[in-house]
């Protein structure tokens, strides 16, 4: 999986108080249009609204720069006003071959300017003029102030976009935007999975959720409605706090989920790299066909959802990212330990979160969140080795999530693999401890035995391979002090 994949961190994420199109058309028109047709999740997200918010306003967010950037939640240049993030996700695998933004800002400088800045080049692709970025991104001029990106820079990709008629995305993902209104939320996701769940693998996968063990439930019926799920998609709110609202759309009356509901989401987003310790204390209810659930962000919860709206930010102002060079006698020595204080404030700070890390897949959300605030760290005047070391570190970070992720997954497959085949399913070195007795009692025992001896692997792996990769980083980590050290004859 590529580092510039979007995780499937959605998988139960929902918007939804509903407000009229016409107002939609009137805020996210163009930027709507262009997202593709093959698209399953998209993101909204209001910058103005977000950094004229009380909570913004108070912690001075607009106005932060680079050398407390792990504090902040959001970084985008202060030109752009809005933008609009999609991809087309393989759910089985979490894998997306690429992912657009479009962004629409205040001004934006000629493509020759953003890649003389960038340090790319021009290139001319479907007869329309790019920007070739080594950030690893293309850029095209597109209506209304607004500008494309394109992640990775596959110029294949790039042109199919490009030819590509406007206005084909999905109903259910163009409708997440109902909410983003002068008064509704400010941010949106959505994650279109209409035809993705198959029936037969959902009871194996509740087999796991604890709740549901011995609850006086239905089980049928549960599985008869998951099975139609229709998409998820999450609202935020920001005013002199953060609320999120929670909402899965089904195919038929969600009352089955009622008292359920809440503990089957959460397992999904644990097992799929998105969990928040926030959830646990959100209330949920049922509307219809959707299971609902809502509550207040904490500041972690802010951070972590941040990290799904973070992109290669193109030098469209100065935005803090890539600030002009500071006032300092010698910048690259100011520049090089302002970078490498921010990378060890980090890696400290996601160091204190491991206490906090309930399972493989909630590792691998807060991983693969710092790996992304690490990339976006200013880059200007800092050291070419210490850039490679940063580098790095977001690359094992990225490994470490993948391995994390990768864990809950597996042991999904292995866990309907095993229900599929029956009791004699391969995994006797477990099962052999309760004998084949051929009653249903026993052949429960082993299989939940099996199961747990599944899981037990595969979080056992992932933990193995996060020691591995911490050792790597501190070894890093310390190389690179005493080469800085040695070279700028200072303490880094």
């Amino acid at each position: 999986m590529n580092k510039h994949t979007i995780r499937l961190k959605l998988v139960a994420f929902v918007v939804v108080t509903a407000c009229g199109w016409s107002i939609t058309l009137a805020d996210f028109p163009e930027m709507i249009r262009r997202v593709p047709k093959d698209a399953n999740v998209i993101m909204y997200m209001d910058v103005e609204r977000v950094l004229a918010s009380p909570m913004a306003a108070k912690e001075d967010w607009k106005g932060k720069r680079a050398a407390d950037y792990h504090t902040r939640p959001f970084s985008v240049p202060p030109a752009v006003t809005k933008f609009v993030r999609a991809a087309v996700i393989n759910v089985d695998t979490n894998h997306s071959e690429w992912q657009i933004a479009v962004l629409e800002a205040k001004s934006i400088p000629p493509l020759e300017t953003i890649a003389k800045n960038e340090k790319g080049y021009i290139d001319t692709v479907a007869g329309t003029k790019a920007v070739w970025s080594p950030r690893g991104a293309y850029a095209i001029q597109l209506p209304n102030n607004s500008v494309g990106l394109m992640i990775p820079a596959n110029r294949q990709y790039l042109s199919r976009w490009i030819k590509d008629k406007a206005g084909q995305s999905s109903a259910y993902l163009t409708d997440a935007a109902r909410d983003m209104t002068a008064t509704g939320p400010q941010l949106a996701l959505a994650m279109d999975l209409e035809d993705v769940v198959q029936p037969d693998a959902i009871r194996g996968r509740l087999d796991d959720v604890e709740a549901l063990k011995g609850a006086k439930i239905n089980l049928d019926s549960v599985v008869k409605t998951l099975a139609t799920i229709r998409g998820v998609k999450l609202a935020v709110t920001i005013k002199e706090k953060a609320t999120g609202k929670i909402t899965v759309d089904f195919g038929a009356d969600a009352a089955v989920l009622k008292d359920v509901g809440k503990a089957v989401l959460l397992h999904a987003l644990h097992n799929h790299g998105l969990a928040l310790e926030d959830l646990e204390a959100w209330t949920g209810s049922v509307s219809k066909n959707a299971f609902v659930l809502e509550g207040e962000l904490s500041r972690s919860g802010l951070m972590r959802l941040s990290s799904l709206f973070e992109f290669p930010s193109l030098p469209l102002d100065d935005s803090g990212r890539d600030a002009d060079p500071v006032d300092a006698g010698n910048p690259m020595l100011y520049a090089t330990q302002s970078h490498f204080k921010g990378v060890t404030a980090l890696l400290d700070d996601l160091n204190d979160k491991r206490k906090e890390f309930q399972n493989p897949g909630h590792a691998a959300g807060w991983w693969e969140t710092y790996a992304k605030r690490i990339d976006r760290l200013p880059l200007v005047n800092v050291d070419p080795d210490m850039q490679e070391y940063s580098a790095t570190i977001a690359e094992l970070l990225r490994t470490g999530a993948e391995e994390f992720r990768g864990a809950g997954i597996r042991t999904g497959v292995r866990q309907s693999n095993q229900a599929a085949a029956g009791s004699n399913s391969g995994y006797g070195y477990v099962a052999t401890g309760y004998g084949y007795r051929g009653d249903r009692y026993s052949g429960a025992r082993q299989d939940q035995a099996n199961r747990n001896a599944i899981r037990s692997q595969e979080t056992g792996q992932a933990a193995a391979t996060g020691v591995d990769i911490r050792k790597q980083i501190q070894d890093a980590t310390s190389a690179t002090r005493r080469k800085m050290t040695d070279r700028y004859k200072v303490q880094f």
